[in-house]
C-alpha cells in the first residue's frame, strides 16, 4: 500500500521490482494472486481501495486517498504496521537498527474501554512524590 501511495500510480511489474529489492522477498517475485489477496485484505481491514487504471497502462493507485488523511483507528493501525514492515523489509540491517522499547498500552486501553462501556470514570493510580 505504501509503495502504491508513494508512487501515486504504478504497474504491477514496478511493484514487483521494488518488492525484489526487499529482504522479505528472498529473491522471489510476488505472484499476481498474492498481490490481489493483499489488495483485498487492505480494502477489508483499512477501507482503502486500490484501483487499476487500465487505460493508463494498468497502473495501480489509491482510489480513495482522502481516507489516508482522516484521523482514525485504521490509519493508526496502518501507520503502526508500516513501521513494522519497514524494519522487516530491512532485515539485513538488523544489527544497525536500534529499536527503543515501547511499553504496551494494550492492558490500560482494555481497562479504559471497559470503563467507558460501563459509563464509569477510569482513574489511573499514580505514586505521589
Amino acid at each position: 500500500m505504501n509503495t502504491i501511495y508513494q508512487a501515486k500510480s504504478i504497474t504491477l511489474a514496478e511493484i514487483n521490482r521494488r518488492w525484489l529489492k526487499t529482504d522479505m522477498s528472498e529473491g522471489v517475485e510476488m505472484a499476481r494472486t498474492t498481490f490481489y489477496r493483499h489488495k483485498c485484505a487492505i480494502e477489508v481491514i483499512f477501507g482503502i481501495y486500490i484501483d487499476c487504471d487500465k487505460k493508463n497502462g494498468n497502473k495501480y493507485y489509491i482510489g480513495n486517498e482522502y481516507v489516508l488523511r482522516e484521523d482514525s483507528v485504521q490509519n493508526w493501525m496502518l501507520s503502526t504496521l508500516s513501521v513494522g514492515n519497514m524494519v522487516e523489509e530491512s532485515q539485513s540491517l538488523h544489527n544497525r537498527i536500534l529499536l527503543e522499547h515501547v511499553p504496551s498500552g494494550g492492558e490500560k486501553l482494555q481497562q479504559v474501554i471497559k470503563a467507558m462501556r460501563g459509563g464509569r470514570v477510569f482513574k489511573e493510580e499514580r505514586c505521589s512524590q
